[in-house]
């Protein structure tokens, strides 16, 4: 919730604009319920990647097993979900690995000052001790993992579009998503990536474990997804995108 005067200042700022753009259309169609908007009044233009900064030249070279979650650790992200799925993977899979990756947060809903030691208590202890949690590094290392990968997760309730999942795809990697919302925009269920409800622990599991076990699988994912950012999220298509936004605007 909002303090009131912070909504009014923003709800006021909001009206006064002669033009609207959301990177999903999930994103527009929330924002024109917050604001009373009409949603046709939103164009929806995806965030923009460069593709010549995410290359993958070897996607078939992977550690087997490993599953690599980046992002903050906070509770809308999804990451009090990674225990319980993690255990469910090992119970197939006992050398899988976890590793994640990002800044820590305070908890909302206890007041915690760091939300990875919340998570941390909810794994059992042979789980953790294939947990790996790295915190903030350069993202030169990040890109490191991303290609040492074998599935990366991201089990959000809450995002505008998800950079680092099209950044993992854009690498040629196999992606178990969030299936809420915007995420349905960000791929092609079974086709480019995985979209699953981060709450049904044991389908997402199965999704990570059918990965591990299924290096054609994982390659034609990680093709497939490399298209479909190409085809979507590419910068250049993208400024194209906004610059005729803005002439038609003006």
């Amino acid at each position: 919730k909002q303090k009131f005067k912070n909504r009014l200042f923003e709800t006021l700022a909001v009206r006064k604009a002669k033009g609207f753009i959301a990177p999903t259309k999930y994103a527009g169609d929330v924002s024109a319920e917050l604001f009373g908007l009409r949603k046709e009044k939103i164009k929806t233009i995806h965030y923009g990647l460069d593709l010549t900064q995410f290359k993958n030249e070897y996607p078939e070279r992977f550690e087997k097993g490993l599953i690599l979650y980046i992002g903050t650790i906070i509770r809308k992200k999804g990451v009090f979900e990674l225990p319980e799925i993690f255990h469910k993977v090992r119970n197939q899979v006992p050398e899988a690995q976890l590793v994640l990756i990002g800044g820590d947060s305070g908890d909302v809903a206890t007041g915690n000052q760091s939300t990875w030691e919340l998570v941390k208590q909810q794994f059992p202890e042979q789980d953790l001790e294939q947990v790996s949690y790295l915190g903030k590094i350069p993202y030169t290392e990040v890109q490191d993992y991303i290609k040492k990968a074998n599935v990366c997760v991201f089990p959000t309730y809450a995002e505008t579009l998800g950079m680092v999942t099209i950044e993992s795809m854009a690498m040629q990697k196999p992606v178990v998503n969030s299936n809420i919302g915007w995420a349905q925009e960000l791929m092609e269920d079974g086709r480019s990536g995985f979209l699953v409800h981060p709450a049904n622990h044991e389908k997402y599991a199965n999704q990570i474990i059918e990965l591990i076990n299924d290096e054609t699988l994982c390659k034609s994912i990680g093709s497939e997804a490399l298209q479909f950012v190409s085809n979507h999220f590419d910068i250049q298509y993208v400024v194209d995108q906004n610059i005729q936004f803005y002439k038609d605007l003006l």
